[in-house]
């Protein structure tokens, strides 16, 4: 499935955050892991939209990879109520309903997310990690360049706190590298990505640009 179908740009953050953090846990040692989990989930906010607010949005992402399929003139603009209706509503994006939820403001995307270990391979396979969910911020600029997406995250919290400072280089390759190979893993991408000439936030919206 290319990653321009609808719902695809909350599916790809969540993989960047699984991607990232499973780089974590083999960075760390699992107690100090554990140590920015919670025993509960997060209580993130749940975008409410009409039926016809889905349509709409969702209809606008599926012309937007339709129009770059075929070269021809193509634009999207999509605020953080439009991808956080995608997350509630796209059936592709059940398992993340009321687990993650996306900001734009100060040229930045703020995602939120509370993710049970479990559900993050190896990193839920530690001893203590069942029942335990990790709960974070990440806040990130995002532009494309030569065919290729980058998320650069500026701001990372997780569990209510900032993680210790050497930790922070760590995490935010980890972030990155995962973001990138998330599109970059399906050969379909690059072609679209190619296509593409700008990325850029206004207020608290998204534009991206043939």
């Amino acid at each position: 499935m290319s990653c321009w179908t609808k719902g695809c740009i909350a599916l790809l953050v969540i993989g960047l955050l699984f991607g990232a953090f499973l780089a974590w846990g083999a960075y760390r040692l699992y107690h100090k892991a554990l140590e920015f989990t919670s025993t509960a989930p997060a209580n993130l906010p749940v975008q409410e939209a009409t039926a016809e607010q889905y349509q709409e949005v969702s209809s606008r992402v599926d012309a937007f990879r339709q129009n770059l399929q075929n070269n021809a003139p193509a634009e999207l603009e999509l605020s953080a109520a439009e991808i956080n209706t995608l997350i509630a509503m796209d059936p592709k994006n059940s398992e993340l309903k009321g687990r993650l939820h996306v900001g734009i403001e100060n040229n930045q995307v703020l995602v939120q997310f509370s993710i049970p270990l479990e559900k993050m391979g190896n990193l839920g396979k530690l001893p203590g990690a069942a029942g335990r969910y990790l709960n974070a911020a990440v806040g990130a600029q995002v532009e494309i360049a030569n065919g290729k997406v980058r998320l650069r995250p500026q701001t990372i919290e997780v569990n209510g706190k900032q993680p210790p400072a050497e930790w922070m280089t760590q995490l935010a390759q980890g972030f990155e590298n995962s973001f990138a190979q998330s599109f970059e893993q399906d050969p379909r991408n690059k072609p679209l990505l190619e296509k593409i000439k700008s990325l850029r936030i206004e207020g608290d919206k998204i534009l991206i640009n043939k």
